[in-house]
C-alpha cells in the first residue's frame, strides 16, 4: 500500500457497491433490499458517520458512527458517539502503517 493514494472520506451513495460486501461480511443483514435503500440515506443523515479509507479508487475498509448527541454532563462540549461498525478488507489486514 502506497500511504500517498491512501485516503479517508465520507462514504457517497455511489460507494454502496464497494462497501455492501463488505457490509454483508460483518454479518446480520436481514433484509438486502432494506439495506440498499437504506445507506444513501444514511450517507447524508446528520447523526450519521459513514467513513471510507481509501487507495486510489479501491474502498480499503470503512467505519460507521452515530452521533448520540450532548454528554450528560458536559454537553455538546463532550458528544457521545456509537461506532457501530469499523471494518478492513481481509487483503489489507494486518500491514500496519509506514512510519513517516
Amino acid at each position: 500500500m502506497n500511504e500517498s493514494n491512501l485516503r479517508v472520506r465520507p462514504l457517497v451513495s455511489t460507494d454502496f457497491e464497494q462497501v455492501r460486501p463488505m457490509l454483508l461480511d460483518m454479518g446480520f443483514v436481514e433484509d438486502e433490499g432494506a439495506l440498499a435503500a437504506r445507506f444513501p440515506a444514511l450517507c447524508t443523515h446528520l447523526d450519521w458517520g459513514l467513513l471510507g479509507a481509501f487507495e486510489d479508487e479501491r474502498l480499503l475498509g470503512y467505519a460507521a458512527a452515530q452521533d448520540y448527541g450532548p454528554h450528560v454532563r458536559s454537553g455538546d462540549s463532550h458528544r457521545t458517539a456509537k461506532l457501530h461498525d469499523l471494518y478492513t478488507a481481509p487483503d489489507c489486514r494486518r500491514r500496519g502503517w509506514p512510519a513517516p
